[in-house]
This record gives structure tokens, C-alpha cells and sequence, in this order.
């Protein structure tokens, strides 16, 4: 057992509730072109099996090193950089993107990123969590995620992920990668990346979980 087998229920109950918000949003979803930008079936699949809805053209965009899928009669697939896309402005009617924007990199990564999904989309969907919400889900932290980097580090062996890392090289090499590459967003930064957008609020227990940017 790894893991994302472990937070595979967690995963799929909230990305179930940001579905039915994302379809209430944009009810006519099932008639768009949609761009997923770092994007993977799962899902595209809850979308299917609880809405019976699938958009009229799907891809699913990710790095090389992200990309382990293969098309299906559902999304096609295609390998490129989030910063970089290979389309014309507007080619999608939606460009969707869920908890990706913290991965992309440093400052300049992220306005790259937020202006290629504003220049390719008509309208975007693009979430990301909270730093401000007390627990850190890619790794299973609770608080230590708001300390400087270098305590944070030094104290991620109190980690709920961490365990399946001990005797497991795989494992503890997604831990690593996960712990480098994943910069959490305040309310404020997201604004200064999309400044003419609206931010909605995903709650937990009356908690800011994560944020959506979407059109107006």
C-alpha cells in the first residue's frame, strides 16, 4: 500500500464536491472544448460515472516526465509545458487546471503559467489549495507547512506520508519531489496572478480548503 492509495477516498469525496461546483459554473460543459493543463483521467472519470458527462473535446496537456497515459475514446493527450502552450489564443472553450498551478515553479513559472491559460481559454477553471489551510495534503502535514522552507524540511519526518517512505526508494523519492516542487498560493498572490478574475472559496469545516479562479 502506497500513499495515494490512502487518500484515494479524501480525493475522490472533494473532487466529487468541486465537480457539482465546476457543473454549476459552467452547466453546459458537456458542448466545450476543454484543455486540462497538467491534467489526468481521474477526474474526467468521476465527472463520467457521477454526471454522465463527458466535454466534446478533452486533452489532457502534462510534461514529459508526467505523462505515463494513453488516448482513449474519451481525451486525447498531449505532451508540452504549461508555460508554453502550443495553441492559438482561444482554442479552447474552457482550460481547466486542478492543483497544478503550485507546481509549476517560482514566480515567474506562475505568471507564465496563469497568462497561457487566460491567452488559450475563453473561460479557465483553475484551482489551487490554500497555504492558510491548516493541513498540507501532498504530504500529510498539519501546520509545519507555513515554516520557513529549511525548518519545514527538517521536520517533515512528522509527516503522515512520511512512514510510507521508510524501506520504499520509490516512495521516498515521490516524497522528495512532492516536498521540492509544491509551493502553496495565499488569496493575495493568486489576485496578482489573475487580478481580472473571480476567486471562489472551497470550505472544510468553514475553512478555506482551496481556491478557484473562474470566469466572470
Amino acid at each position: 500500500m502506497n500513499w495515494r492509495d490512502v487518500t484515494y477516498p479524501v480525493m475522490a469525496y472533494f473532487r466529487r464536491k468541486r465537480l457539482a461546483e465546476l457543473l454549476r459554473i459552467y452547466p453546459d460543459l458537456e458542448n466545450y472544448s476543454v484543455l486540462d493543463v497538467g491534467g489526468r483521467p481521474f477526474i474526467w472519470e468521476l465527472l463520467k460515472e457521477h454526471y454522465n458527462i463527458v466535454p466534446k473535446k478533452l486533452v489532457l496537456l502534462n510534461t514529459p516526465s508526467e505523462n505515463l497515459l494513453c488516448e482513449s475514446g474519451d481525451y486525447t493527450v498531449k505532451i508540452a509545458d504549461g508555460c508554453n502552450l502550443p495553441y492559438e489564443n482561444q482554442s479552447f472553450d474552457l482550460v481547466f487546471s486542478n492543483s497544478v498551478l503550485e507546481h509549476v515553479g517560482r514566480k515567474n513559472e506562475m505568471v507564465q503559467f496563469s497568462q497561457e491559460c487566460e491567452r488559450v481559454g475563453k473561460k479557465i477553471y483553475i484551482q489551487t489549495p490554500n497555504r492558510w489551510f491548516p493541513v498540507d495534503a501532498h504530504l500529510g502535514v498539519a501546520f509545519i507547512h507555513w515554516l520557513p522552507r529549511p525548518l519545514y524540511k527538517k521536520l517533515c519526518f512528522l509527516s503522515l506520508r512520511y512512514p510510507f517512505t521508510i524501506n520504499n526508494p520509490i516512495e521516498r523519492r515521490n516524497f522528495d519531489r512532492e516536498f521540492e516542487t509544491t509551493e502553496l498560493l495565499t488569496l493575495n498572490q493568486l489576485q496578482h496572478l489573475f487580478p481580472q478574475r473571480k476567486i471562489v472559496a472551497e470550505k472544510f469545516l468553514f475553512l478555506k480548503k482551496s481556491f478557484v479562479v473562474v470566469s466572470q
